[in-house]
């Protein structure tokens, strides 16, 4: 990998930077059993903000949970729902994930930098 061009007082300012949290959240589906709960958006799939897919899989989740509701009776379409957007959902939580492999070094030392400097 080629070595990064950075001045001096971006890489302080990034080595000053707290960690944020991330979740990841992959249910195997997205529905409850009885019919009663349904899950959308990061309820259903919490994914990494480097290809800012998060809002577009949660209207995408609306836009087929209606459709579905729309077209079969109720526990039907929320079986349905979930059979579809599971699959969908998983592929683009791994695209966000997998988005930046390059990127995946620096977080040790993120992490390690923002220890060391509130101790």
């Amino acid at each position: 990998m080629p070595p990064l061009k950075v001045s001096l007082e971006a890489a302080e300012a990034f080595i000053k930077q707290r960690p944020t949290s991330s979740m990841k959240v992959k249910c195997s589906r997205f529905h409850d059993a009885n019919g009663k709960a349904v899950l959308v958006g990061d309820a259903a799939h919490a994914m990494s903000n480097a290809l800012g897919q998060g809002c577009n899989s949660s209207l995408q989740d609306v836009l087929v949970l209606g459709k579905m509701l729309q077209e079969r009776e109720i526990s039907d379409a929320i079986e349905k729902y979930s059979q579809k957007q599971v699959k969908e959902d998983h592929a683009a939580a791994y695209l966000s994930e997998h988005a930046f492999p390059q990127a995946q070094w620096i977080l040790p030392f993120f992490l390690l930098g923002n220890i060391s400097s509130s101790i």
